[in-house]
């Protein structure tokens, strides 16, 4: 069989070290072929080099026998290789369609084809036997459901070789069951995979073949069958596994802390355990149960709703994270990541932050002489691997990073020390040597929590155990009876409790979806604040011996479902609070001064907004795709003076040349902006920071202190701004067709939709082979566009031009823009948000100015109202996320109860 893609004698170098050195790797199409080693060993090299991502300094790569390059990740699309990684590279404000034919969308008459598109996107679903809604925000999915999208998209691309890059890092046991099932029917398609994991039992159980590397180097290449995981671990690090859980004996003390009939979270009901100097207690269970959530009562993160907590005998009141720390409780958080450490910070830096304020002196100056010291001291305890304090922490390692975050909350010298999957995400080596450090501590007489959802972890390591479910204890063991099988029964022994009983149940929670009873109890998702919630809490049991009750609920569950589903697709529209908070501005304003509702007055409004929303439009666009551009006033007024020169000096020349003139200047401002920030990486707030002062300077330069009024300019300029079609101002229709035109080319284009995905997630954008650089740059452009436009306009209404108009337009815009709802952070709003914040802004000024508010209040006020329709709107939108989750879950839920 001639193995779907091959890689002969790979090698990588950075610099002047190997990362790669001769590696040869063969898939063949219908089998797994799983790939092993030890954090640094060369495994994300090698996906790269797969990807496009990286070249290879020297071998070959060979597709169905041919040889063949792979020169960026569109490439390796088009040759049908996907990757799918450890985080997975979607982008969270798009729908599930739009993420699997991201930069391939089907097209149309009139662009992109959405029903096409979705169609597609369901049947690749639902031949991986998944029930996700295409149209559902990709943010509302848990990781797992994210990555069956990664693997529609896969599909999508007839891919002949799929890589998975540690795909089961962060997803449930449950998860991981359904995964692999998912790989079994790619197999039986002839799909070539990849598959890379930590997890030893994972790799030899779904992989056909396995390839180990170490240290750059393939050490052996052979079937899974008959491999023993000793065998795998010894291969990998190159010594015996036989220390992988080096539990030291120690003397067990008097308890340190104890606590009573603990309850809250939601969920956390009655727990009551303690535990002893020198001892480590085990807390297991399946995600959701609710151990991280006792952790963070222990640490003062979550107030418990009622029960104790003591240390050494006392009752203590823990209201924060520093109450816990001062007290001597540590809790090494399980997100290392989000949680642990700030990864841009030195060693140094992370390792003291938690003890600051013992280093700092009268003044607030931090003792770096001492803190070195400590640092250095505990990075060498924790045997961190990098070349000094001052290593960057995210140059490290993932071991090596966990270390670092250990060695953190060890250093304000715990009695107590939490510990929340401390191995989780690092190769076998770091797992022992984070395990010996956990033994030496406990034997040092520090009381140990170590929480894990790896039976085989807690058993090596624990004294005693507890079994979470629920967020109760159902079962405690020493460590002379630990029982893996009778474990794994007691955490998941809910699940046929409710089968039996059949329950209808209603499951909550972060992207949750409940698919069948198991769903329902035992395991949960993570919530945006990094908790966990168990689906099971929400469940709502019904009387059994009456069908009466049944007929009830059922009655008013359609009723809901109708009225949920309006409500549902009402609140899906994300303008709809602009417009609401629109009307009661201007119900306030007319309450007090009638005359705003005047047709001249309302006429003024709308031609104050006009300019603004033309401007916003473009500055949408930019922020929508994660940029900004400030020195849209001073372009406005570059081609205004530019253009307004060139008519006085021409007076028979035509307007149509005006406007040419006006767009020409703001187009190559626009292109200047985009060469700084595309081409020489400029960050945008500083590239368009500087060339705001450069633009407005150069006007002013080029001006002379002259100013052009309409009296010596031709009528038929002054002629645009009065035009009327229909009753309306001609400017107002201008702006109504541009956002118009920019809302559907945003919609239905694959730029716009290309905008919002780089947006969202830049670099996943780049994975699928969106051109970053090309379609920022035409956004600056566009903007400087508009601008010009609006230069050209702006003459046109005021009848002055001079160096100095438009100063506050930039702030003008960007505010409309926020209070239109699109995200500063990129990837979410429409420009008709953009355009209604336009007339938001508008009407407060005109409200200002007729209720007599003193001019020098204006900012204020305005500052004030922009914050109340941002918070009024962010509401709102929340409001609106919460119905699509619960109408989603509801329409399974209606789907499972008829089959």
């Amino acid at each position: 069989m001639v193995p779907a893609i091959e890689l002969c004698g790979i090698t990588k170098r950075f610099g002047p070290v190997d990362v790669l050195s001769n590696v040869d790797l063969s898939l063949y199409p219908g089998r797994v072929h799983s790939l092993a080693g030890e954090n640094g060993a060369g495994k994300s090299t090698l996906v790269k080099i797969l990807g496009g991502i990286h070249q290879p300094d020297g071998g070959r790569i060979l597709r169905d026998g041919a040889e063949t390059t792979i020169s960026d990740a569109a490439d390796a699309r088009r040759q049908g290789i996907a990757v799918i990684h450890q985080h997975p590279a979607v982008f969270p404000d798009l729908s599930v369609a739009e993420n699997v034919f991201v930069g391939r969308q089907p097209r149309g008459v009139n662009g992109i084809d959405w029903t096409a598109m979705t169609r597609q996107a369901r049947e690749l679903l639902s031949g991986l036997q998944i029930d996700i809604d295409p149209g559902l925000p990709v943010k509302l999915l848990s990781i797992a459901e994210r990555q069956t999208v990664e693997i529609a998209k896969a599909l999508s691309i007839d891919a002949k070789v799929l890589v998975m890059d540690e795909p089961t890092s962060t997803i449930s046991s449950r998860e991981v069951h359904r995964l692999f099932e998912m790989v079994e029917r790619l197999k039986d398609q002839g799909v070539a995979i990849l598959f890379i994991s930590h997890f030893i039992d994972e790799i030899l159980g779904l992989g056909d073949e396995v390839t180990i590397l170490r240290s750059g180097k393939r050490v052996m290449t052979g079937p899974t069958a008959g491999l023993t995981a000793a065998e795998t671990v010894r291969q990998m690090i190159g010594t015996e596994p036989s220390a992988f859980f080096p539990k030291e004996e120690t003397r067990i003390g008097e308890p340190v802390v104890s606590v009573s009939n603990l309850s809250g979270a939601g969920f956390v009901e009655d727990i009551s355990f303690e535990v002893r100097s020198g001892e480590i207690l085990g807390f297991f269970g399946l995600v959701g149960a609710g151990r991280s959530e006792v952790a963070q009562m222990l640490f003062g993160l979550t107030r418990p709703d009622q029960g104790e907590i003591r240390l050494n005998g006392q009752i203590v009141r823990l209201r924060s994270s520093r109450d816990a720390t001062r007290l001597g409780i540590s809790l090494v958080p399980e997100d290392r990541h989000q949680q642990g450490l700030v990864l841009p910070f030195p060693i140094r830096a992370n390792e003291t932050l938690p003890i600051l304020r013992r280093l700092s002196n009268g003044m607030g100056l931090v003792d770096r002489v001492k803190e070195n010291e400590i640092a250095q001291r505990f990075t060498g305890q924790m045997r961190v691997v990098a070349s000094g304090v001052e290593q960057l922490t995210n140059t490290l390692s993932g071991g090596n990073q966990q270390k670092v975050l250990i060695g953190k909350w060890l250093i304000p010298a715990p009695r107590v020390l939490i510990l929340d999957q401390p191995t989780r995400g690092v190769d076998v080596g770091a797992k022992a040597e984070i395990h010996r450090i956990i033994s030496k501590l406990a034997a040092q007489g520090l009381a140990v929590i170590l929480i894990s959802d790896d039976a085989q972890e807690v058993i090596g390591m624990a004294d005693r155990i507890l079994v979470f479910r629920g967020g109760r204890v159902v079962t405690e063991s020493g460590r002379a009876s630990f029982d893996r099988e009778a474990m794994l029964l007691a955490a998941a022994q809910a699940a046929r409790e409710i089968k039996s009983a059949d329950f209808p149940a209603v499951a909550q929670g972060y992207g949750g979806q409940a698919t069948d009873y198991a769903d329902l109890v035992g395991e949960g998702k993570k919530e945006a604040d990094g908790t966990e919630r168990g689906r099971g809490q929400a469940m709502v049991e019904e009387d059994e011996g009456t069908g009466e009750n049944r007929g009830r609920e059922r009655r008013r569950g359609r009723v809901r479902g109708v009225a949920g589903g309006w409500v549902s697709k009402l609140m899906r529209v994300r303008e709809l609070g602009l417009v609401v908070a629109l009307l009661l501005i201007g119900l306030g304003i007319t309450l007090r001064e009638p005359r705003f509702l005047d047709g001249a007055n309302l006429e003024q409004v709308a031609l104050s907004a006009t300019l603004v929303c033309i401007v916003a439009l473009g500055e949408a666009l930019v922020i929508i795709a994660r940029q900004i551009d400030l020195s849209v006033g001073a372009m406005v007024a570059t081609s205004a003076f530019v253009a307004a020169d060139w008519l006085q000096q021409n007076p028979n020349g035509s307007i149509l040349v005006v406007f040419l003139i006006g767009c020409l200047v703001g187009g190559a401002l626009g292109a200047f902006n985009a060469l700084l920030v595309t081409g020489f990486r400029i960050p945008a707030i500083v590239a368009t920071l500087g060339t705001l002062a450069m633009y407005r300077g150069g006007v002013i330069v080029l001006a002379g202190g002259r100013q052009i009024s309409a009296t010596v300019l031709p009528d038929s300029y002054g002629a645009i701004a009065r035009a009327h079609f229909a009753g309306v101002s001609a400017l107002v229709w201008l702006a109504l067709l541009l956002t118009v035109g920019f809302g559907l080319a945003a919609r239905f284009t694959r730029a716009g939709r290309n905008i919002y995905a780089l947006g969202s997630n830049q670099e996943s954008a780049k994975f699928a082979g969106i051109n970053d650089r090309r379609h920022i740059a035409l956004l600056f452009v566009l903007s400087g566009l508009l601008c010009g436009l609006v230069g050209v306009l702006w003459g046109a209404r005021f009848g002055t031009v001079d160096a100095v108009i438009a100063p506050e337009l930039h702030f003008q815009a960007i505010s409309a823009v926020v209070v239109g709802g699109v995200s500063i952070f990129g990837g979410s709003g429409s420009v008709y948000g953009a355009a209604l914040g336009a007339v938001i802004f508008a009407v407060l000024q005109n409200g200002i100015q007729l209720l007599g508010i003193n001019r020098f209040w204006l900012q204020a006020v305005l500052g004030a109202a922009i914050v109340a329709t941002v918070l009024f709107y962010s509401q709102l939108a929340r409001r609106a996320e919460g119905v699509e989750r619960r109408s989603r879950l509801s329409g399974h839920l209606r789907r499972q109860s008829r089959r």
